[in-house]
């Protein structure tokens, strides 16, 4: 996606009237002016434009375009541009001049047409550095060779005072005294005979604001600034790529080729119904928009998304085909990326998962396309700020209830203090309509139900299925009403390929009847897709399948993603419960016995770590790290706190700050208990040593998220130098205040540190200068480690598998450069053994690997883990999860989108989540035992 930066110049030229011949020659005179200089300057020009096409020029080409020329009719209250139609559109003057206020790079404006000097104090008003205007009614002729001498100069690395002197002389010198050959005739018939008029057009500038500009140097400071700037667009053109696609593999290729709408397409008809939505224009004065429908005979979704200006909502009752009109458009944007590599990209997001948490609509989007298109944080939010995406917002009516106007005010205010090239939202008719304000876009368009003949001509086939289904819809009326629902057709059609015509069937509802011909399309798909090797029984298939739809349902997201399984996800207080205690548990284990390993080797350093482990430290610290975690992970719900509260970086420290107190008060508390049994005060200590340096890691930890509640890919990390300078002033902190609290509690001889001839002094020092090393590498590879996203992850749960990759390697690099060092500082500052020193070591290693494997991702599997386990054993989720979903899919029953699936529909989710099918295989005879719930 290279993206050129050469500045435009934008030509729109207007004739509704279709008396101005001249037009033509203005367009290709100026144009082949600037051709001979196309490596300075690129030319864009617009014939008989309407004013949406203008403005989305100046949107797509967002600060390039420094200059805009206008020919055609005008006055000085309006320019007279084009409907779609070819009819006239009045673009008012005060709006316009607004419109063009709002482009930071525009330096220049001509209004080459009759009378317009009364627009010029306006676009001056609106901050344009310069203005051309006319004062009277002009020749068509000489208002053509005037711009195309004005803008010959320019391209010839004239400024802009230079162009306009060049041209009116010129032009003065062509017609001499005879300055009436300048004038339209319509203006000359009401002036006296022989009188001598001015040159008409007139220049208006802020001269300190285009003091010797020319579009040469604005070219050179455009290719310094992307020369300066190459690595970076490099990178971020890269990350568009990847997400283009993504987005073609996942929505495209992944699930609207293989959608049963597709398979047996049919033109849904479109009607306008743009009265519903509140279109923000409405509010500028940009004068009369066409009021003609946006929907015309024939259209594509693609002709109704540009006739709307790329801003379109799409309403449709359930079934009716939103997502699949969404998607048809996403393909052909897609098309359009890849043949013009400048468009921005669209982007398929579910407003399923927008939530209270969020401040605005940019931090939802950040969010969700790290989550599902594992963009890093940092590139979504550029891709929203530089106008890179267009968004496609599908199930506006999946929000929660309670949330849907708190969405739609959030998109508003999106739309009117930020911006996007492109958007589309998705709604059903009944949510849409309970709204208390209206979405503000462009236009809007609701899908209508099939007709009685569309259903007729596709079942028009002739084969033994077609039969069935037209002879069982002319017997059952509600089921005739079920068929206009595209989706539910396209269920039929495959329910009752092998169904007898003559079979009797019985529904008292219509929701019954939807039922029926859910139950029959999953029995088929069962029967004709399953295989003797299936690792699932049909049954068990649908009962994991209610399992799972009840928690798709619960979490309010279309796209299920194993590694996004939370333990918010756990219906029952029990299961809550079991989890919390058993990564807690888990964790404590693993830590007690890795801190225990640590004090034994200490002892061979501190004759008071000898002593406290004589007195019962190696016994207590398991149980009490064991107990501790459990404490944490029942305390931290006191601390949760909206999102939008933490929002800079003192709030998130002050946040970790309480945790650690609270949690290192905890600590204390246990600490007393087991004092008062050994009364050995080093064992107290170095209790108080381990809940200090504990608290504060977890502290630091949960300083953002919450360390239980929460559960965090790490897919991958990076390196930040300016980080790891700050970790290791950090580090260099710990390293003494650890000093200042074990090597002065230390009474007794530190006598791993120094010789047996120096005092003791000695040893404390040097015992200083080893933590302080420590301090400084340790918090050099926390500090600097940046936890990241990969992007383009495709295979199921591979966030969880990186993360586990992740701490293996960040754990293994801090173990290594921690042990060596301290086994380098052993042998040198002494003469131990080298059995000594290699202990010492390894004992460091073993704590900075876990510490810091835990940190970055360890933990983050440890939880999975644990949350998948109880979740299986608790019933909500069936083993063997990602053999399940590929089995479900291959029954057509869930589509695979990226790392993710789905259901076949919202419909069939519901139909599931409501209870438990019953397979009953039709191939087989009837079973009068068999009852269907």
């Amino acid at each position: 996606m290279n993206r050129s930066t050469r500045p435009i110049v934008l030509l729109a030229f207007a004739d509704p009237r279709r008396d101005l011949d001249n037009l033509k020659k203005e367009s290709s005179g100026i144009r082949d002016l600037f051709w001979r200089f196309d490596d300075v300057v690129e030319v864009i020009i617009l014939d008989h434009p309407t004013l949406m096409q203008i403005t989305q020029t100046f949107q797509r080409y967002r600060n390039r375009i420094v200059a805009f020329h206008y020919g055609g009719h005008a006055n000085g209250m309006e320019l007279l541009l084009e409907d779609v139609q070819g009819d006239t559109q009045v673009a008012g003057a005060l709006g316009f001049a607004q419109l063009l206020g709002h482009q930071s790079g525009l330096k220049l404006v001509f209004l080459n047409g009759c009378s317009t000097e009364g627009q010029a104090e306006g676009l001056r008003a609106a901050d344009v550095p310069c203005v051309i205007a006319t004062s009277r009614a002009i020749n068509d002729e000489v208002a053509t060779q005037f711009a195309i001498v004005f803008y010959g100069a320019l391209a010839s690395g004239a400024d802009i005072q230079a162009a306009f002197g060049e041209a009116s002389a010129t032009t003065q010198s062509a017609h001499g005294d005879q300055t009436r050959g300048l004038y339209a005739r319509k203006f000359l018939d009401q002036q006296p005979a022989g009188i001598v008029l001015p040159l008409p057009w007139n220049l208006h500038s802020h001269q300190d604001r285009i003091n010797d500009w020319t579009f040469d140097l604005e070219s050179r400071r455009r290719r310094r600034g992307a020369k300066g700037d190459t690595a970076a667009e490099t990178a971020m053109v890269r990350h568009l790529q990847t997400l283009l696609d993504r987005v073609k593999q996942f929505w495209v290729t992944g699930l609207l080729d293989s959608s049963l709408q597709r398979s047996e397409r049919i033109e849904l008809a479109m009607a306008d119904c743009s009265d519903v939505v509140a279109d923000s224009w409405n509010s500028v004065d940009v004068g009369a928009l066409p009021t003609t429908d946006f929907v015309e005979s024939g259209d594509r979704i693609m002709d109704v998304f540009q006739r709307t200006r790329q801003s379109l909502m799409i309403l449709g009752h359930p079934g009716a085909g939103k997502t699949t009109a969404l998607l048809e458009l996403t393909a052909g944007l897609v098309d359009w990326c890849e043949t013009e590599s400048d468009q921005p990209v669209p982007v398929v997001l579910h407003l399923s998962t927008w939530n209270s948490k969020f401040g605005s609509l940019v931090d939802w989007i950040e969010d969700e396309m790290s989550r599902k298109y594992h963009v890093a944080s940092k590139h979504g939010r550029r891709f929203v700020d530089t106008e890179q995406l267009i968004l496609m917002l599908d199930g506006l009516d999946e929000t929660a209830e309670n949330l849907r106007d708190g969405c739609v005010e959030a998109i508003n205010d999106f739309l009117d203090h930020q911006g996007v090239p492109g958007i589309v939202v998705c709604c059903r008719v009944d949510e849409f309509n309970q709204l208390v304000q209206p979405v503000r876009l462009a236009g809007a368009i609701c899908l209508q139900p099939l007709s009685e003949e569309q259903i007729h001509l596709a079942l028009s086939d002739g084969g033994p299925a077609s039969v069935t289904l037209s002879k069982q819809l002319e017997q059952h009326p509600d089921l005739l009403n079920l068929a206009r629902s595209p989706l539910i057709f396209g269920i039929m059609r495959e329910a009752f390929n092998e169904v007898d015509a003559q079979e009797s069937m019985h529904f008292e509802s219509q929701h019954q009847c939807q039922a029926m011909v859910f139950d029959r399309y999953i029995d088929r798909m069962i029967r004709t897709r399953s295989k003797e090797t299936d690792s699932y029984t049909p049954q068990e298939c649908l009962a994991g399948l209610h399992r799972l739809a009840k928690i798709v349902q619960s979490k309010r997201e279309s796209i299920f993603m194993i590694e996004n399984l939370q333990p918010t996800d756990l219906t029952s207080t029990w299961s809550r419960f079991a989890y919390s205690v058993s990564v807690s548990l888990i964790f404590g284990t693993l830590s007690g016995l890795v801190t225990t390993i640590f004090f034994w080797t200490l002892a061979g350093i501190s004759d008071d770590s000898f002593d406290a482990l004589e007195h019962g430290l190696g016994w207590c610290v398991t149980p009490m790290l064991m107990v501790w975690f459990v404490g944490v992970g029942l305390l931290e719900p006191c601390f949760e706190v909206p999102k939008a509260e933490l929002a800079s970086r003192m709030a998130v420290a002050a946040h970790g700050v309480k945790k650690a107190l609270l949690f290192l008060a905890f600590w204390l508390l246990m600490t007393l208990a087991a004092y008062s049994i050994t009364q050995h005060v080093p064992m107290f200590l170095l209790l108080v040593f381990t809940g200090v340096l504990a608290s504060a890691m977890v502290g630091a930890y949960g300083r953002s998220q919450e360390v239980f509640a929460a559960v965090r890919p790490v897919e991958a990390v990076g390196m930040s130098m300016g980080n790891s300078a700050r970790g290791m002033f950090v580090g260099m902190l710990v390293g003494v205040g650890v000093w200042l609290i074990h090597g002065f509690w230390n009474k007794t001889n530190l006598h791993f540190w120094y010789q047996p001839e120096c005092a003791p002094s000695v040893g404390r020092w040097i015992y200083l200068i080893v933590l302080t090393t420590l301090g400084i590498e340790g918090g050099g590879i926390t500090g600097g480690i940046v936890p990241a996203t990969i992007e383009g992850k495709t295979r199921l749960n591979q966030g969880m598998r990186l993360s586990l990759i992740s701490a293996l390697k960040v754990g293994s690099a801090a173990a290594l450069t921690l042990g060596v060092t301290v086994y380098l500082i052993s042998m040198l500052i002494r003469e131990r053994t080298t059995a000594d020193a290699v202990s010492l070591g390894l004992s460091i290693g073993l704590l900075a690997f876990f510490c810091v494997g835990s940190w970055f991702g360890g933990f983050e599997w440890l939880k999975h883990v644990v949350l998948r386990t109880v979740m299986r054993f608790s019933g909500q989720l069936p083993p063997g999860l990602p053999q399940f979903l590929q089995q479900a899919r291959r029954y057509r029953l869930m589509h695979r989108v990226g790392g993710g699936f789905m259901f076949l529909h919202r419909t069939l989710q519901e139909h599931f989540a409501a209870s438990t099918p019953v397979f009953i295989d039709r191939s087989r005879p009837s079973d009068p035992t068999q009852v269907r719930p």
